[in-house]
């Protein structure tokens, strides 16, 4: 008896658990029917990942005041520590403007700290911003840019965030800066967001820096100058070219980025100055090799320069032999620059390299430089010399720029088509010079 009533309302516990079912799942479908389509359907888009769904939550649970309480707790940069740095900056992005108000606080309290090594030898307007440190054995991707300082990369936060609130607020970073380096970022950011706007303010602030700058930091100041093209301080510059005898190679940047052929007379009257050594004069001779030709300063500084370097044989003394290989590599040089040819330092992350330009040489230049070409022909090349073979292949180059269209193919470059000694840094015959 006792195990019939057991079976009985086991049975009666089945049937009341399949009509709550059936009454739960015809209440389901009658309210789904009821409601719109989800936009999922609607867009047709497919799920976000796990992943995606994790970053999102992650992020959309930290209120900007916490995201700025755990930047500050960063004491020194390590891998963990560049990490929270940069989850904290997506977490402010993702916040937009409401994380205005915790980031202005921020840069109030005067906390900054360095997540990469940092350096004098900055690009684009003065900021390597792409430099990768490598923790250890460990080293982070070079796809992940990681600003230099969490100041500064607040200031890319807010850029991404945009709005006029935010760049106000970098705005008060630039008039606030906490160091040079800060200061230049800011100004570059600006200038981005609006030439025309900040341009003014910009200069005027570097200008009212420039007295209280020495050495490599006035260098950087000079070069923002030369970028942001202020054609008053370049003409004021021209008197100050040298400073305590030495080139302000700063100066000089400005001046020539943004005179350019009309700072040449500047540059010849510092280039025979008998006060400036060989090194010096070679690079001012960079600064004036594209105006070579249709520039009569330039092309004196020119043949200057040839006539240093001209030598028939080489000496058989070792020293005097090294020194003739080096003014040799310098004459390579002058000749491969008066094709169109040049080599320029380019910079990826923490590798500087050498990468071959060809300038674009008009009709006019070929023919005022075919006219020096015949010049140095008459003077340097004699029967027993190689210069008449030289000489031979810039004509080449000039006569295609002069009239592509009389040549059956265009000339090419070669590393060794002067010499064996290669102006990318290498010799043909694997010498490194």
């Amino acid at each position: 008896m006792k195990n019939k009533n057991i079976v009985l309302t086991a049975a009666l516990s089945c049937v009341l658990a399949c009509g709550v079912l059936f009454i739960w799942n015809t209440q389901r479908c009658h309210l789904s029917s009821s409601q719109p389509a989800s936009s999922t359907a609607t867009t047709n888009k497919p799920l976000p990942s796990l992943a995606q769904n994790r970053q999102h939550v992650k992020l959309a649970f930290t209120a900007p005041a916490d995201l700025i309480a755990r930047l500050q707790s960063i004491q020194e940069a390590n891998q963990s520590t560049v990490s929270e740095a940069l989850f904290c900056f997506q977490g402010l992005v993702d916040a937009g403007t409401n994380s205005l108000p915790s980031i202005e606080t921020y840069f109030l309290t005067g906390h900054n700290i360095s997540l990469v090594g940092r350096g004098y030898e900055w690009e684009d307007l003065g900021v390597d911003y792409t430099e990768v440190k490598r923790w250890e054995s460990d080293p982070i991707p070079h796809a992940m840019m990681i600003p230099q300082t969490t100041r500064i990369g607040l200031i890319d936060a807010l850029c991404d965030i945009g709005g006029t609130a935010a760049v106000e607020i970098i705005n008060q970073v630039f008039s606030l800066p906490s160091d040079l380096h800060e200061f230049i970022y800011a100004a570059i950011t600006l200038y981005r967001i609006d030439p025309a706007a900040y341009k003014p303010a910009i200069v005027a602030a570097i200008r009212d820096k420039m007295p209280l700058e020495m050495g490599t930091e006035r260098t950087q100041l000079l070069r923002l100058l030369a970028q942001l093209g202020d054609n008053e301080t370049a003409d004021l510059m021209l008197s100050y070219l040298r400073v305590d005898g030495l080139i302000d190679f700063g100066a000089l940047d400005l001046v020539t980025r943004t005179l350019g052929e009309k700072s040449m007379y500047a540059l010849s009257t510092l280039f025979h100055d008998s006060n400036i050594g060989f090194d010096d004069r070679t690079i001012l001779m960079k600064h004036a090799r594209k105006y070579v030709g249709s520039n009569q300063d330039a092309n004196e500084m020119f043949k200057t320069s040839f006539a240093e370097v001209f030598s028939e044989t080489p000496p058989s003394d070792t020293d005097a032999a090294q020194t003739y290989n080096r003014l040799q590599f310098y004459q390579n040089t002058l000749l491969t620059e008066l094709c169109g040819y040049s080599y320029e330092n380019v910079r990826s992350g923490n590798i500087i390299g050498r990468q071959l330009v060809h300038d674009t040489i008009t009709p006019e230049t070929a023919q005022a430089r075919l006219e020096l070409l015949n010049e140095l022909r008459q003077k340097y090349a004699h029967e027993g010399n190689p210069y008449g073979g030289y000489f031979d292949i810039v004509e080449k180059h000039l006569q295609y720029a002069l009239n592509p269209g009389a040549a059956t193919e265009e000339p090419q470059y070669t590393p060794g088509m002067f010499s064996k000694f290669d102006p990318s840094g290498s010799g043909s015959s694997g010498e490194t010079k």
